[in-house]
């Protein structure tokens, strides 16, 4: 089984890491190739744009720390170099000033850096989450689950979509008010994001459905899952007087031949089946 991650972590594309040690080697190279220039061209001639390239790479393409660790490599290269080109110096101490200055505004560019790459995620984060619950939104949940039945496909493991319907949610918003028809919808995300294992994925897909990605998950173990999802839901309705209940369809893909469209339309079409028998259920499926 691949490793629990976060929200989409285990089919996610990651835009701007690489292996630390790749990350670290790639730089090591850029200040050799700069020292390399630096010393033909002699101490006279700053190449300090040459020994930001590194610090830039091991910043946005590794972990942050990685960057401050290259900056003080980068100044500290450039002070040797300068000391051992051969070229006289300004003033005894104006070698060791010179890599002071360089140092500090290799970590300026550092720190701003750090900064962009944090706004980044904070932007990548909100645009693949539903904003009132907190689980992934149908945007993000989309993308993942072709991600995820490629996996499947490739190493020939099963994989379960569960779409899930609140019963009766218009009603709840009509007599209690919107601002209980949000808790209980926030209540439905945490119960299932508490219920399902870390790499599994909880998105909401519509106003008051959601679905559930279960990852090279068997159906014996998505009933068990399902099971106690319904047990706690019915429990929250139960306990704050809601006329709410919950249908649900499950459908699990064994085979090759399983689209993602093809998953999708199963498990709503599961899901209204129950909501026409009777609402309050769970339907299984298999595909092939």
């Amino acid at each position: 089984m691949k490793p629990a991650g976060s929200l989409g972590s285990n089919t996610e594309s990651v835009h701007f890491m690489m292996s630390p040690p790749f990350a670290l080697g790639a730089s090591a190279v850029l200040i050799g190739i700069a020292a390399f220039f630096n010393q033909l061209t002699g101490a006279h001639i700053n190449l300090w744009l040459l020994y930001l390239a590194p610090v830039v790479v091991s910043t946005w393409f590794a972990r942050p720390a990685f960057g401050a660790v290259v900056a003080c490599i980068s100044a500290g290269t450039t002070l040797v170099v300068e000391l051992t080109s051969g070229t006289p110096p300004a003033g005894r101490m104006a070698p060791y000033w010179n890599a002071v200055a360089e140092l500090l505004m290799f970590l300026a560019v550092w720190r701003i850096l750090v900064l962009l790459k944090q706004s980044y995620r904070k932007a990548h984060e909100l645009a693949r989450t539903d904003h009132l619950t907190g689980v992934a939104n149908g945007r993000h949940f989309a993308e993942i689950l072709s991600l995820e039945l490629e996996y499947a496909h490739r190493h020939n493991r099963p994989l379960s979509l569960a779409y899930i319907d609140i019963d009766s949610f218009k009603q709840v918003n009509d007599q209690r008010g919107h601002e209980v028809g949000d808790s209980l919808l926030r209540l439905v995300a945490q119960t299932m994001k508490q219920a399902v294992r870390a790499n599994d994925l909880v998105a909401r897909v519509g106003g008051d459905e959601f679905a559930i990605l279960f990852r090279e998950a068997t159906q014996d173990h998505v009933r068990t899952v399902m099971d106690r999802i319904k047990y706690h839901l019915s429990r929250i309705a139960a306990q704050n007087d809601w006329p709410a209940a919950f249908s649900a369809g499950v459908v699990t893909c064994t085979g090759s031949a399983c689209l993602a469209d093809e998953l999708i339309k199963r498990a709503d079409r599961l899901m209204y089946a129950v909501k026409t028998a009777g609402k309050n259920m769970v339907k299984y499926d298999l595909m092939p």
